[in-house]
């Protein structure tokens, strides 16, 4: 099971956040749950939700787009700078579809 810590207002939150997830899952469900990553809080989400449109569109290069990169990244097993072009979430989606 993996875990994404989303809205995080900084790394050291998101990392107090998860471990307290982490430790009640090994205390009460007897499972280990491995953090994926963190999507820090963003203005830009926000921007982009009254405009309907997908935030990574709009804004690639936000900390929130770059926290999604990561993951993805990491889902599929690559470092975020292999990507390429297309990115690691156009990369990953395009694996996971075909």
């Amino acid at each position: 099971i993996g875990l994404v810590v989303n809205r995080i207002p900084s790394v050291a939150e998101g990392r107090k956040v998860a471990e307290r997830i982490r430790a009640i899952a090994r205390q009460f469900l007897r499972l280990e749950v491995e953090l994926l990553g963190m999507v820090h809080e963003d203005e830009a989400v926000v921007k982009a939700v009254y405009q309907r449109k997908p935030f990574l569109a709009m804004e690639p290069k936000c900390r929130a787009s770059a926290g999604v990169q990561a993951i993805a990244s990491r889902l599929r097993g690559k470092p975020a700078e292999d990507a390429g072009d297309e990115g690691a979430l156009g990369a990953f989606i395009r694996r996971l579809f075909g």
